[in-house]
């Protein structure tokens, strides 16, 4: 069986003792010159690119769209035609609605 005071007493002497701690070692250190370089960083996302004033298109009324007027991009003036729909189905909703 073990004393209760054997490990007190074993860390008294081992802290007692009169050799100096080891030293620690001084750790090494490299000198560099200071320079000036630019880099090129890529960046890879993926999003929505558009430009600050873009205005949804619509028509007042839905149909099937018999000619495109204008390319995606090129500049256009307010009331400018832009597409033309097909009025055979405009005029037959018409018709039917009118009967109604």
């Amino acid at each position: 069986m073990r004393s209760p005071l054997l490990i007190p007493l074993v860390l008294l002497f081992t802290a007692c003792s009169d050799e100096p701690p080891p030293p620690t070692p001084t750790p090494l250190v490299e000198i560099a010159a200071v320079t000036s370089e630019s880099r090129v960083l890529t960046v890879r996302t993926s999003g929505r690119i558009s430009r600050k004033a873009e205005v949804p298109l619509s028509f007042k009324t839905g149909g099937i769209v018999s000619a495109v007027l204008a390319d995606e991009g090129q500049r256009v003036r307010r009331g400018q035609v832009l597409a033309r729909l097909d009025m055979g189905e405009v005029d037959a909703r018409v018709s039917q609605a009118q009967r109604r």
